[in-house]
């Protein structure tokens, strides 16, 4: 009995430090833009922590697959793997894990053009925030709130994109910085715009987020009826 006990121990071992390895594996591949071997390696994984019903690191391997769907523009698995690693934070009684992975999967509901559902989202995790007084949460929803607004209410947009810098002090990211740009060109200010866009694109150091940057920069330079400076931003 006790060499059973011991081997089932041992396999369980085994079977944690494989998952583990593969979780890193996929980590590295990600950032090393290798989405397809990425996704494998954190499938595997994922795999192994439900056999071994480790609920929290299932919910690791889903956050960091949809992050790869996300920059891979893969709409329905960045979706599903989103709500896959919320409920899997939840079930493991991970509160903050799971409060931070609403930002994700209304990123997710967004990114499939349900704006109500990722509206949802981050009103949720604004108000978590404002309840628990978690300015990052409070900053990041505010944020990605302002992103989804960007092009249909402008001015409220703006004002939230200054919150975020201003009173939260939080520093934006290239793709959000182009965002904040696209607002302000609908609205006329071609000054705020150029400003802004500069700083994106300074910021814009991989594919994906270059892509990001001179898709809202082509929009911005239509909203502003520069078709000449549209076209050039969209051959880059």
């Amino acid at each position: 009995k006790k060499l059973k006990e011991y081997e089932e121990k041992a396999l369980k071992a085994e079977k944690a430090s494989k998952m583990k390895s593969l979780f890193l594996g996929g980590y590295t591949l990600r950032v090393t833009e290798n989405p397809n071997q990425a996704v494998l390696s954190l499938a595997q994984a994922e795999n192994l922590a439900e056999e071994l019903g480790d609920d929290f690191f299932a919910g690791l391997c889903c956050r960091d697959m949809a992050n790869v769907f996300s920059e891979s523009f893969s709409e329905k698995e960045f979706l599903a793997n989103a709500i896959k690693a919320y409920d899997f934070f939840v079930k493991a009684g991970r509160r903050v894990h799971a409060d931070y992975t609403l930002i994700l999967l209304g990123n997710a509901y967004a990114q499939n053009g349900l704006d109500d559902d990722a509206e949802a989202c981050y009103s949720q995790a604004i108000s978590i925030a404002e309840e628990t007084g978690d300015t990052l949460l409070l900053a990041q929803g505010t944020r990605d709130y302002a992103v989804l607004i960007a092009e249909k209410e402008p001015r409220l947009a703006i004002s939230l994109f200054e919150r975020v810098t201003r009173e939260l002090q939080y520093d934006m990211e290239s793709g959000s910085l182009a965002y904040w740009a696209r607002a302000c060109a609908l609205v006329g200010n071609r000054e705020s715009f150029l400003e802004l866009i500069g700083k994106a694109e300074s910021l814009a150091l991989d594919a994906h987020s270059q892509y990001v940057v001179n898709y809202q920069k082509f929009h911005s330079y239509k909203a502003l009826s520069d078709e000449s400076a549209a076209v050039e931003a969209i051959q880059k």
